[in-house]
Formats: structure tokens, sequence, C-alpha cells
């Protein structure tokens, strides 16, 4: 009987030694899922905090029809193409993201966001000319212009498995919307 006994205590031993083991792996489990969800907020976050600035009415549409208004109905739309400016990007002077004037300035913004007690996030912005027909990006000038926010977590041992690639970068979040010049003259 002390046989039976023993056997029963060292199995029962092994049973509850398994039980901690996975409830601890359950525990690591569920915080790098909250780690992960924390990074993926953070993300979506600054990304929108992005895409407001950029999308803010205040901007111009572009830098050459802040004099020159062009109305929409206009029988020579098609010509007045050309007073867009073919470079999309900052105008000399510049340098910083509060002297951006009109939607093109944020083309090529590359930088930084820290958060503090979660980390860093590298954000991407790229702006180019949209034809809404071919629903393409184009290089030729177009009334629309195609905006593009990417954020990318770096931080330190993060799990990539489900981050997916953008200009060499694992982004948590990529998101794109669609400018229009009419929408600036309401």
């Amino acid at each position: 009987m002390i046989r039976f006994e023993m056997i029963f205590v060292i199995l029962a031993g092994i049973f509850l030694g398994t039980l901690i083991l996975n409830e601890k792996e359950t525990n690591m489990s569920t915080s790098e899922t909250l780690v992960v969800s924390q990074l993926g907020i953070n993300a979506v976050s600054i990304a929108n905090s992005y895409i407001q600035r950029i999308s803010n009415p205040a901007l111009a549409f572009d830098d050459s029809l802040v004099a020159n208004a062009v109305q929409p109905n206009a029988a020579d739309m098609v010509s007045k193409l050309s007073m867009l400016s073919l470079y999309l990007g900052r105008d000399a002077g510049e340098t910083s993201q509060s002297q951006f004037n009109d939607v093109d300035d944020w083309n090529n913004l590359d930088t930084m966001v820290t958060i503090d007690n979660v980390g860093s996030f590298h954000v991407m912005c790229y702006v180019s000319y949209w034809d809404p027909i071919a629903s393409a990006k184009v290089s030729t000038r177009q009334w629309y212009k195609l905006v593009e926010v990417a954020v990318a977590d770096t931080v330190p041992n993060s799990p990539a498995t489900h981050f997916f690639q953008f200009n060499d970068q694992r982004a948590e979040i990529r998101e794109q919307f669609v400018v229009s010049y009419y929408k600036f003259l309401r």
C-alpha cells in the first residue's frame, strides 16, 4: 500500500509540475500578446496623427496654387495642370514639420517618434500624384495626390512574425488616402 501511495504522490507531483509549467508558458504568451497589441495601438495612433496633420484644411493642396486658385468647373482644368508642382517635397527653407504648408511637403518624411515606456517608432510619409481613373500612382501632374503613411516599430526584441515589409522596414501600420484639390476649395 505504501508503494501505491508513493507512486500516486510522484504522479501527482509530475502532474502539478506540468500544470505549473503550462501556466507559466501561457502567462508569457499573454504578456507577449499584450506587448504586441500595445505596439500596434500606438502605431495606429501615430499613423492617424500624421494623417490628420497632412489632411489638415489649413494646408494648401500645392504651393503653386496658394495665390492662383483654379475653379473646379473651369473648361481649362487640363491646361492648368501645368501650374502644379512637378517636384513633390519640401520647398526651400522648410526644415521642420511646423513649416510645411502644402500636402506634398510631407513627401519623403523619415522621422522617429518616441513614446515613453513603449519605445520608438519609425514614421515614413510618401506623396505621389494619383490618377483616379486608372486607380494608380502616376508621375504626371494630377488634381489628386496619394498620401502613404507607414509606421514601423523599432523596439528591440519585438516579435516580427505578423509585420509586413514596407521599404525594407517592418511596418505595423500602412495607411493610404487620396487628397483631392477639390476638397481644398470648400
